[in-house]
């Protein structure tokens, strides 16, 4: 019989610009999911999201910078698991986040403002001016 090593990658929740109530929610959810949880500077919007994920071969930013707005990314949390994260989050108050994004090769090498751009473009061109929130 063959073995195979497979190389999963570390599950993560990355969280950037949610106000102390929403990010406790974040932190109960992670608890929940036994999934480690990333609370980003606001300072790290020039950061790659390779670099902010972990992921081997991105260097820090050389400048700091701010983005407007809240987002959450899932790094190496994909199918069952991905919608087994959403549906605790749901539970836990947190059905309600507009930007969220997947880790994938596409972004990796995007800066967070960047992608929240991204992410903003689309929910808008999804929902239009609704001025509410997506649901999860």
């Amino acid at each position: 019989m063959k073995s195979r090593i497979m190389n999963k990658k570390r599950e993560k929740i990355l969280i950037y610009g949610f106000n102390k109530e929403i990010s406790d929610l974040f932190f109960k959810t992670a608890e929940d999911l036994k999934t480690e949880l990333v609370v980003l500077d606001r300072q790290c919007a020039s950061e790659r999201i390779g670099f902010l994920a972990g992921e081997e071969g991105y260097l820090p930013a050389e400048e700091k910078s701010e983005a407007e707005g809240e987002c959450v990314i899932f790094s190496g949390i994909e199918g069952k698991a991905l919608d087994r994260t959403l549906s605790v989050m749901r539970k836990n108050g947190l059905g309600n986040i507009s930007l969220k994004a997947i880790v994938t090769p596409h972004n990796m090498s995007m800066t967070l403002g960047q992608l929240m751009t991204e992410l903003k473009k689309e929910h808008l061109a999804m929902h239009g001016n609704e001025g509410g929130e997506q649901n999860v």
